[in-house]
């Protein structure tokens, strides 16, 4: 019998795990990794793109609490990604909002 195939993965969720501001009991998020750092971001974005990815989630912690976040978000979508950010939005800011 031969095995059914197996579509590809289209969308990747990169979790910002460093912090947050608030401490819900049910979160499943481990928190207190390495600091995410824009550069690296931008990379995963880029390879996403080039594998074939659609779909970007952008969560936490709160990713708001980067000050790239904007930027990032930006390149996936001209990167051709759909993106869609998961936040508490405690963080989230003038600042950050309608920016581009």
């Amino acid at each position: 019998m031969k095995a059914p195939a197996v579509s590809p993965p289209t969308r990747a969720v990169l979790n910002f795990t460093h912090k947050c501001a608030l401490a819900c009991e049910w979160c499943y998020v481990p928190f207190g990794t390495p600091a995410a750092e824009r550069d690296v971001v931008k990379r995963i974005v880029d390879r996403l793109s080039f594998f074939g990815f659609l779909q970007l989630t952008l969560g936490g912690g709160d990713p708001f609490q980067y000050s790239f976040l904007p930027e990032i978000a930006i390149a996936a979508r001209k990167a051709g990604l759909f993106v869609q950010i998961d936040t508490h939005g405690k963080s989230m800011v003038p600042n950050h909002l309608n920016e581009r």
